[in-house]
């Protein structure tokens, strides 16, 4: 939801955001979100279980690996569906945003994997 409404605020003025394009992202969001939903449960699911710490770990660690793939696989859908024009402001509302501070103190941002992304 949050993202489609982010979409719709930034694209408003934009006369290829509307019609079938609009329909086709959002259907492609619904479908994406029922899934993370899906995962969200399971997550829930698995945290509650009886199971030992390391297989609930385990289990959870693998379930939002699969949760993050199934974002980028929404990601990749939405931005081939998109014109040109509109690719780059997609990519900059779904990038990860950089951290404001320094995260780590004083370090080499050169080598620092979080600055670099």
């Amino acid at each position: 939801q949050i993202l489609f409404s982010e979409l719709e605020t930034v694209y408003s003025l934009n006369r290829t955001w509307g019609g079938q394009l609009r329909s086709e992202v959002f259907d492609i969001i619904v479908e994406c979100d029922n899934s993370l939903d899906n995962y969200n449960k399971k997550i829930k699911e698995v945290e509650k279980s009886d199971a030992s710490e390391d297989d609930i770990l385990l289990s959870v660690t693998e379930l939002y690996k699969t949760k993050k793939v199934s974002i980028d696989m929404r990601n990749a859908k939405i931005k081939l569906k998109l014109p040109l024009e509109l690719r780059t402001t997609f990519e900059q509302l779904t990038a990860p945003n950089r951290p404001a501070v320094l995260h780590f103190g004083i370090h080499n941002r050169a080598d620092c994997n979080v600055c670099k992304k």
